[in-house]
């Protein structure tokens, strides 16, 4: 295969560094190209009590560097035709860059410049303390951003991947300097360094663009990350995020799951599909189509290196809430004990076969794909494979998987509304044998709150 479309073997250059692993993904029709470097580890890492630490590092390292103030780097970037990006996940920490080739090498520099020379400004510091503070008063105004917000901190509980990706009030005020000074060294670890690029790149080229700065990276040790279990109680419990005058809900509602490395994963996979994974799916048709309760009803299955959960969201109005979340239940609950049938299945197996291909239909697509691999801790044979494994998957397995892993009795769940309206009927509904509680929505949703 030419390098138009990529090579089969997935070729993996060393780049100056025998730790560190480069994925390439050429394409040369086009004087353009992509790279993305993500350093793994993430928010998930950050200490407690200083919550949002990640999110800072990140974000300051856009804001200028020893050589040039942030407006000069800005405006260096911009007059390339160009664009780099960092964004801090719970697992890790990810920056991209693109533009024409042309200027690959001076734009891998500025990168380069961003994470050895970092500025470490006081006053961009807290210039972006003040900006990040804002942020989160601003989620309160979104009910959908702060119901999956706090739906997520709920369904891992007091795991770190609860925690606040971008921290809290509290935490974001006493962040300092030299709390950033300690962290990046930890971050920006060069054996935690995953690169990816894509377009008119060659090997070569790209060793030669990386290595001055890549040596430079700091060498620090850095221990694994703990492994991740979500909580799987046997108790069902519902958090009310009360705000005031609510005509319309958002509610979240989430089960564990299997990590991908799981066997059953794939087959869970088919299973939502028939559950919640497209605009013709059980939850939506109920939901949606037949009672008009919702816009739209959908529900996802994740799944990270030591965990996964299926999730499903819907936003009714007020009046319609409680008997949407009943139906949401029931359907969850028939899910798990009766599974799919026959000809849902080869639906199922059909939609994610036929939507396969428009997965890797770009370089820079496939490029993400192969990145999210070796991220996971995947074989690059992942994606080569993924039609022959989802066809060689049987009725069995899918029901099997469902039963095992989808557990409606441990749901989490999440629901912004005004709670004198809907605490009683929902108390109701979830029984003694469940938990309801109501935190205000302009109150700080506290880590590892039970």
């Amino acid at each position: 295969m030419d390098d138009a479309t990529g090579s089969r073997d997935h070729p993996r250059p060393r780049v100056g560094c025998r730790r560190v692993t480069a994925i390439l993904e050429p394409y040369t029709a086009h004087p353009y190209f992509a790279v993305e470097l993500h350093f793994r580890r993430g928010t998930a890492g950050d200490p407690i009590g200083q919550e949002g630490l990640t999110h800072l590092a990140a974000e300051l390292l856009m804001r200028g560097t020893r050589r040039q103030t942030r407006a000069d780097f800005d405006a260096t970037v911009e007059g390339l035709g160009a664009g780099i990006e960092v964004m801090a996940g719970r697992d890790d920490l990810a920056i991209s860059a693109d533009g024409l080739s042309r200027s690959m090498e001076t734009l891998i520099d500025l990168v380069g410049e961003m994470l050895v020379e970092p500025r470490l400004d006081e006053e961009e510091l807290e210039r972006l303390k003040r900006q990040t503070i804002a942020e989160i008063a601003e989620r309160q105004d979104s009910d959908e951003e702060l119901a999956q917000h706090v739906f997520y901190q709920v369904l891992y509980g007091s795991n770190p991947f609860g925690r606040p990706t971008k921290g809290t009030r509290a935490s974001l005020a006493g962040l300092t300097l030299s709390h950033l000074r300690e962290r990046l060294p930890t971050l920006l670890a060069r054996e935690r360094l995953l690169i990816g690029a894509s377009g008119d790149v060659s090997p070569a080229r790209l060793e030669s663009a990386l290595r001055p700065w890549l040596e430079r990276l700091p060498a620090t040790s850095v221990p694994e990350a703990p492994s991740v279990t979500l909580p799987n109680t046997g108790q069902r419990r519902v958090v009310l995020i009360d705000k005031p005058e609510r005509t319309q809900t958002q509610i979240w509602i989430g089960v564990p799951g299997p990590s991908v490395h799981h066997p059953d994963f794939l087959p869970l996979m088919i299973g939502n599909t028939v559950f919640g994974g497209t605009f013709t799916a059980r939850l939506s048709r109920e939901i949606r189509e037949k009672r008009g309760w919702s816009y739209g009803a959908n529900s996802y299955l994740f799944g990270l290196r030591d965990h996964g959960a299926l999730c499903a969201h819907f936003y009714p109005a007020t009046k319609d809430a409680v008997p949407a979340l009943r139906l949401g239940l029931r359907l969850l609950e028939r899910f798990a004990a009766q599974g799919v049938n026959r000809r849902e299945l080869a639906f199922a197996k059909s939609y994610l076969v036929n939507g396969f291909p428009f997965r890797l239909e770009s370089a820079r697509k496939r490029l993400d794909e192969r990145l999210r691999l070796e991220l996971l801790g995947l074989s690059q044979s992942h994606l080569d494979t993924f039609v022959d494994r989802v066809g060689a998957v049987t009725l069995a397995d899918v029901n099997r998987a469902i039963a095992t892993h989808v557990r409606p009795d441990s749901a989490r769940i999440v629901i912004v509304c005004t709670a004198k309206t809907l605490r009683k009927p929902i108390e109701r509904l979830v029984g003694s044998a469940g938990l309801v509680q109501v935190h205000p929505f302009d109150v700080e949703w506290r880590h590892g709150q039970d």
